[in-house]
C-alpha cells in the first residue's frame, strides 16, 4: 500500500498485526513517478486506552521494540561527537536514563565522554489497567553530545587516534550498555556491516555502532524485534 499524505484517513487500518508499508516518491513539476524506493514493517498491538460506562475503550499503538538494538555515532561541522540510542521506559525508569553516564576506554585509559543525555524524540501510548491506574510507556531517542576529549575537540581527538573504542554506559553504577566503534588510520570511522542487514548508506559523518545490552535498566521488551525489523524492517 502506498499513501499520498499522512492525513490520508480512507487508507486507515484499525487492526493489530503486522504490517509493511511501500514508500514512493512523486516529482510533481517533472510528471514522474519513482516507485517502490523503501520497504518498510512494523507491528501494531492493542492497549486499553481508558473506560467508560460500558466497559474498556480498546486502543491501537506501534510497537517499537525493534529500535532497542539501534545506536549511532555522528561527527558534528562544529566538531563535537554525538551518540545516539534508544530505550524503553516509563515515569519510574525514565530517571535511570536521564542520570546515565558515557565513558570512553581505550586500552587501560578511561576518558571521560560525556555528561548527562538529552531526549530527542519518543513515541508512547497510554495503558489504563484500571479507571484508576494507568501507565505511559515510551520509546525515547537519546544523546550524548561531547565537545572534548581530553581536552581537544572530540572529533579532531578521533581523527588524531585510530583504533577500536569501547562506549560504556553506566547508570547508578552499573554498566548498561557497551558501544563499540572504530576510528581507521585515515581518520574516519570504519563502517562495519550491521547485525542481519545489507549495507547501511549513511550519510558521511555518521555510523552505526555495535551495542550489547548489559545490566538493563528499560521496561521489558522482544529482544529479537530488533532482528526481525530493525531500522523499521528496511529491506
Amino acid at each position: 500500500m502506498s499513501f499520498t499524505n499522512t492525513m490520508d484517513r480512507e487508507q486507515a487500518i484499525s487492526d493489530v498485526g503486522s504490517f509493511s508499508v511501500k514508500v514512493s516518491y512523486k516529482q510533481t513539476a517533472l510528471g514522474k513517478l519513482h516507485e517502490n524506493l523503501a520497504t518498510f514493517s512494523y507491528t501494531v498491538k492493542n492497549c486499553n486506552r481508558g473506560w467508560t460506562s460500558q466497559g474498556q475503550i480498546k486502543g491501537f499503538y506501534v510497537d517499537h521494540d525493534f529500535r532497542m538494538g539501534e545506536a549511532w555515532l555522528y561527527r558534528l561541522t562544529d566538531d563535537r561527537i554525538e551518540l545516539w540510542t534508544w530505550f524503553k521506559y516509563n515515569r519510574e525508569t525514565e530517571a535511570k536514563i536521564r542520570g546515565g553516564r558515557l565513558r570512553l576506554i581505550v586500552g587501560d585509559e578511561i576518558l571521560d565522554f560525556g555528561n548527562t543525555p538529552t531526549d530527542r524524540t519518543e513515541v508512547s501510548y497510554e495503558h489504563y489497567s484500571s479507571q484508576r491506574e494507568h501507565e505511559r510507556i515510551t520509546w525515547g531517542l537519546w544523546y550524548w553530545s561531547v565537545p572534548r576529549i581530553e581536552g581537544v575537540m572530540a572529533a579532531d581527538y578521533l581523527r588524531n587516534h585510530p583504533g577500536t573504542y569501547r562506549c560504556v554506559l553506566t547508570q547508578d553504577g552499573e554498566i548498561a550498555r557497551e558501544f563499540e566503534f572504530t576510528v581507521g588510520a585515515d581518520g574516519e570511522f570504519v563502517r562495519k556491516p550491521f547485525p542481519g542487514m545489507k549495507a547501511i548508506h549513511a550519510v558521511e559523518d555518521s555510523v552505526p555502532l555495535q551495542m550489547e545490552f548489559k545490566d538493563n535498566p528499560d521496561l521489558e521488551f522482544d529482544a529479537d524485534a530488533f532482528q526481525t525489523a530493525k531500522l523499521y524492517g528496511r529491506e
